[in-house]
């Protein structure tokens, strides 16, 4: 029987602790990536947020931030951007009072923990997310307001001439 060498003992040891070693790593060097948000990527709101929070899978540093834009590109957010006392792996942002739209949500994350950057965007509307309110019921209310009133005064016009 033939004895083995240290160095053919030693090679499985090497490469269980090398491979270790990498997805430890691996794991203490991740970014702080998008875990959820409120409102939900997608959403389709009946009623306008008040504010956009975002949660990751790491605490984050106070540079972190939260932009909101329209349809037209303008900024819709309060340039508030705060890391929660109470669940520092989330941020939030104050919104200004928003209409019927798309809107557009670009964050920046900073990992607490190592500093790494992570970049990411989505998407909700309020209403049609057309840009605008119904324009054909506003139309509507106004020209039929116009049709009624008008009516009326000619109804009213000509009862005056018969007394």
């Amino acid at each position: 029987m033939k004895r083995r060498g240290f160095l053919y003992l030693l090679f499985p040891g090497m490469v269980a602790l090398s491979l270790l070693a990498m997805l430890s790593s691996g794991i203490a060097q991740a970014h702080a990536a998008f875990a959820r948000s409120d409102p939900p990527p997608g959403a389709n709101l009946d009623k306008p947020p008040q504010q956009v929070t975002i949660g990751f899978t790491q605490e984050l540093a106070k540079d972190s931030e939260i932009k909101v834009f329209d349809k037209a590109g303008q900024r819709v957010d309060m340039d508030n951007t705060r890391v929660s006392f109470s669940d520092p792996k989330s941020m939030m942002v104050g919104l200004r009072p928003l209409f019927p739209d798309a809107y557009r949500v670009n964050w920046e994350s900073v990992s607490l923990e190592d500093g790494d950057r992570d970049k990411g965007s989505f998407s909700f509307s309020v209403g049609d997310g057309n840009g605008r309110a119904n324009v054909f019921l506003i139309i509507g209310l106004i020209l039929g307001i116009l049709v009624i009133g008008a009516g009326t005064f000619a109804l009213l016009r000509s009862r005056r001439r018969v007394i």
